[in-house]
């Protein structure tokens, strides 16, 4: 089943989101999109998934 669209809330809240930023997600409800849209948001692009600097 496709995901449905994020609303405009969730996705200026991720934009908005930095490397390192501090974020409480109690009770949200998981969508299987979220964890991944979370993760996008808050990796810090100079960081590489192999051999990146840690």
């Amino acid at each position: 089943m496709p995901d449905s669209p994020r609303p405009a809330e969730r996705i200026t809240y991720l934009t908005g989101l930095t490397s390192g930023a501090n974020t409480d997600h109690r009770c949200t409800p998981l969508t299987e999109q979220l964890p991944t849209d979370l993760l996008n948001a808050l990796r810090d692009p100079a960081l590489t998934p192999l051999g990146g600097v840690l």
